[in-house]
């Protein structure tokens, strides 16, 4: 704890140097460090691991876990025992590739062993461990005789979790997350929070990436979130957040990374489930899925459909206040949206081993919505909110329909013993939204009688994105080392060909200064390696990637393009420390990442949303870098601290400028002088016997922004808390109850400023006698307070709005197992304190 004390101060002094000099200047170029504060970081290292090395020698265990068909089992939980007492000594469950490590073990005797239902519980023969790297025979789990209905399994994996240095919301047994989507889970998770406009932000921080089973999704965010919108709860696994970054991983995502991994299921012979649910919040929503899953010896086949209903309804209430040389016109306006997004979604594939060491898979993935958004607004406009010159009453549809198909190859080879393996992925998608609007405008006087002609206007707006992405990965893991290298290829290509009409004299014709075609490619070539050494006590990981990116942004309209040619690099690494034997461990972690711009940001398109406020693009923005550093301290296999700052250049933001005399007011991006983010996290899960799990994570930001904005220099910084506990109780086996409390504090988004706010759900699930059928029934936001308040005030700018979130709502679901379920979760029954050490160790 010394350590952890010298440490943490002594890096958070170096932060406080750093952010006193940035009040001034805010540098972020390493470089111009004095070089006092480069001999003390270096002085702190070697302090570090003098300190370090006074720790007992000691050892690590590798090995894999498998089925006798070779396939690989992921998520085991694996224990450490003392040969000689029989003690629990440590803890960890499997990767993906069925491997599973233990550090930092004392010499001594020792013996591991893994459940898992269905099969024999097995345990390896004693072995010792010496201050040496043992690595243990290939375990084979074999069937056991025991039939389901005999197997009582006490205990369920907690709604969150660590794992690898990420915070995992499990979503498959969690009674609020049921008959949702995937944009209502992602507000739930640790450490996201929802900022203006609906954008996804990590750690009080915008320039989150958003990936589905580790790949990028590189829509807008309007599509984004058309897309998460329509995909099912049923759907997904799990929600891993991170802020690490590894030389594997793409370097774009300047905060981090929000990964959504869906379903797989491997369980031999024919199973598969249906679910349904209804709800209400203002308006009814509800959805429905089946899966179905055969697995025969080396072969199996999968699938899914599912639909989903959302409807919402947001009122939202502002005003734009712009000063005037004789007195202020100010517009007041209300409006109210209602959106409705059905949906059908599908999944199929087949994964087949074609020998004992090659494992090809393939797979489809469509989803079809029809968004249907019914707006309708009044805007007051005067010299003040109690002296009215006019009134605008807008009436807009909006009608997109969504179409999106993903097509996916995977082959794994394995080629040799010691696992050592080579992976090829393939990813082929494709998005084709087709938006329709027709917009109706009618100004009158404050007493009711027409001011001008009533106006309309209407919309086509076809979008179409094709992705192709491509990784060849070699994996190779030794007695102390393990190494990993390989290749990648995206191209992207967006065709948006936007064409507006006005009605003149009772005929539609053409709007030709809104007519707007504009193709955006992005194609990014990259390669890495990383390299990961175990010594005595400690575990370094270096990584480096280079990542050369051509993009073409062409409007044709205007007949403009631009071309861009960049190279990279991104390093990456990481230092590891054990501190004792209970599961104490440092380590501290720099990587060097990206945010380009989205090619929603380049389009120099005057997107019109109401008639006196636009969104245009800026072909001339530059993405921007970020330097990330990261000190994470973990007790006792449990809890975590984590203790980082971001360093940004040339900051991507949101720009609001505005015309006085006309009142009209735009939205653009442009980059930003510099941006400093430091944040403290910190989980702690706790158990009050076998009846409450509470996972408590809070999150501590403080943001500061400097540069030039509309030709005014801004200089602020503010700090957020957001904090989230999310309770389990095990009334009964069978009954299970859910409590999730979030609280987002004041946060500074580039110019505006949102208001804290915060709610409440909870949820019951209950398991029937069959152990196939359960029910659930959940309530969120059960005191209806989210209530975004957005304001900006900066130099003439001065506007606010208030939005009434469709959170509240209540939702009862039911689902069905059927087939064969003997693997689902380990075989003999455990205690509450072991399983969850078995599963939250990292």
């Amino acid at each position: 704890m010394t350590i952890l004390y010298y440490l943490i101060t002594h890096n958070f002094i170096i932060m406080i140097s750093l952010h006193t000099k940035s009040k001034m200047d805010l540098k972020v170029d390493f470089s111009r460090i004095k070089p006092w504060k480069i001999r003390l970081i270096i002085f702190l290292g070697i302090i570090s691991v003098s300190s370090v090395s006074v720790i007992a020698q000691q050892g690590k265990i590798e090995g894999i876990v498998q089925l006798e068909d070779q396939e690989n089992l992921s998520d085991i939980p694996v224990i450490l025992y003392n040969d000689a007492t029989n003690k629990i000594i440590k803890t960890t469950i499997t990767e993906e590739d069925g491997s599973f490590f233990i550090d930092a073990v004392e010499s001594g005797r020792y013996f591991v062993q893994v459940s898992f239902l269905g099969y024999d519980l097995y345990n390896t023969p004693p072995f010792e461990v010496q201050n040496n790297h043992i690595k243990l025979d290939t375990i084979v789990m074999k069937p056991g005789s025991i039939e389901l209905d005999e197997v009582k399994v006490t205990g369920q994996a907690p709604i969150i979790q660590s794992k690898n240095g990420k915070i995992i919301l499990n979503v498959e047994n969690s009674a609020l997350t049921e008959g949702s989507n995937a944009l209502e889970i992602l507000q739930r998770t640790p450490g996201v929070s929802l900022g203006k406009d609906r954008d996804l932000m990590l750690m009080g921080q915008s320039g989150v990436r958003i990936t589905i089973d580790g790949n990028r999704t590189h829509l807008s965010k309007e599509q984004l979130i058309t897309f998460l919108e329509s995909m099912s709860s049923s759907e997904i696994k799990s929600v891993e957040v991170s802020t690490n970054r590894s030389a594997k991983d793409d370097a774009e995502g300047s905060i981090g990374t929000i990964n959504i991994v869906l379903k797989k299921n491997r369980i031999e012979g024919f199973n598969g489930s249906i679910s349904a649910s209804a709800g209400h919040g203002i308006h009814p929503r509800g959805n429905s899925s089946f899966q179905l899953n055969y697995k025969k010896e080396k072969t199996t086949l999968f699938g899914d459909f599912s639909y989903i209903l959302n409807k919402w309804e947001y009122d939202n209430i502002g005003a734009r206040i712009f000063p005037a040389p004789d007195a202020i016109l100010q517009f007041d306006q209300r409006m109210i949206y209602q959106r409705a997004v059905p949906s059908q979604n599908f999944k199929a594939g087949i994964e087949q081993k074609t020998s004992d060491k090659n494992t090809m898979l393939f797979q489809v993935s469509g989803k079809f919505s029809n968004s249907d958004e019914d707006n309708k607004g009044v805007t007051k406009m005067g010299p003040g909110s109690q002296s009215i010159d006019s009134i605008l009453n807008t009436d807009a549809s909006l009608s997109t329909p969504f179409r999106s198909y993903t097509f996916n190859f995977n082959n794994r080879f394995v080629l040799d013993t010691l696992n050592s393996d080579l992976t090829l992925d393939a990813d082929w998608s494709t998005f084709r939204s087709r938006t329709n609007t027709l917009n109706h405008y009618h100004t009158t006087q404050s007493n009711g009688e027409p001011l001008y002609t009533s106006e309309e206007e209407r919309s086509f707006m076809p979008s179409d994105i094709d992705i192709l992405i491509t990784s060849l990965d070699w994996k190779k893991n030794m007695m102390k080392n393990s190494f990993r290298t390989g290749v990648k290829y995206s191209h992207v290509k967006s065709d948006n060909n936007f064409h507006f009409e006005h009605k003149i004299d009772g005929s539609w014709r053409d709007y030709t200064e809104r007519i707007n075609h504009f193709i955006y490619t992005e194609q990014i070539a990259a390669a890495y390696f990383d390299y990961n050494h175990s010594f005595n006590h400690l575990q370094l990981t270096l990584g480096l990637r280079g990542e050369h990116t051509r993009s073409d942004g062409h409007s044709i309209t205007l007949d403009e393009r631009v071309v861009r040619n960049y190279f990279n690099i991104f390093p990456s690494g990481q230092i590891s420390m054990p501190l004792n034997e209970t599961g104490d461990m440092l380590s501290l972690n720099y990587s060097r990442k990206i945010t380009r711009p989205n090619y929603h940001f380049l389009n120099p398109f005057e997107y019109y949303l109401d008639k006196f406020m636009y969104r245009k693009g800026n072909p001339y923005l530059q993405p921007h870098y970020t330097h990330g550093i990261k000190l994470n301290y973990i007790l006792k296999s449990r809890y975590i601290f984590t203790l980082g700052a971001d360093f940004t250049r040339n900051s991507i933001f949101q720009s609001l400028d505005q015309n006085s005399s006309t009142g009209v007011s735009w939205i653009t991006m442009d980059n930003m002088g510099k941006e400093m983010n430091n944040y403290l996290n910190i989980n702690a899960p706790f158990e009050i016997g076998n009846l409450w799990n509470i996972n408590n994570n809070l999150t501590f930001v403080y943001s500061h922004y400097k540069g030039e904005i509309n030709g005014q220099e801004l200089d602020k910084g503010r700090p957020f808390f957001q904090g989230t506990s999310m309770s389990q109780f095990s009334i009964t086996p069978a009954l299970q109850a859910e409590l999730t409390i979030n609280y987002y504090s004041k946060l500074r988004y580039h110019l505006f400023v949102i208001k804290g706010m915060g709610k409440v759900d909870i949820g019951m699930s209950y398991k029937f006698s069959d152990e196939r059928s359960t029910l659930r029934i959940a309530a969120t936001d059960i005191f209806d307070t989210m209530t975004s308040h957005v304001t900006s005030q900066f130099g003439e700018i001065n506007t606010w709005m208030d939005q009434h979130l469709d959170m509240q709502a209540i939702r009862l679901s039911f689902s069905y197992k059927f087939g064969n379920l003997s693997q689902k979760a380990p075989k003999r029954s455990t205690t509450s304190e072991e399983k969850q050490r078995a599963i939250q160790t990292d």
